[in-house]
């Protein structure tokens, strides 16, 4: 059984994500509605040590803003 609010994590790639309103409506609300973790990877982190220390079960990655 899936445990949402410790096995989820949304993924997002701005450093500032409330300043996109598409990440707002389709990431952001929903995650906090659903008490989904986020988190912010930016184009120079490495979220391999996170990911393997976190081990969740489900990533939602939202859009990918990286050249």
């Amino acid at each position: 059984m899936i445990n949402i609010s410790k096995d989820v994590i949304w993924i997002f790639s701005l450093e500032n994500p409330m300043a996109l309103p598409s990440y707002i409506v389709s990431g952001i609300l929903p995650a906090d509605y659903n008490k989904i973790q986020k988190i912010i990877f930016l184009e120079h982190d490495n979220p391999k040590n996170f990911l393997i220390k976190k081990k969740p079960k489900v990533i939602i990655v939202g859009k990918v803003f990286h050249s």
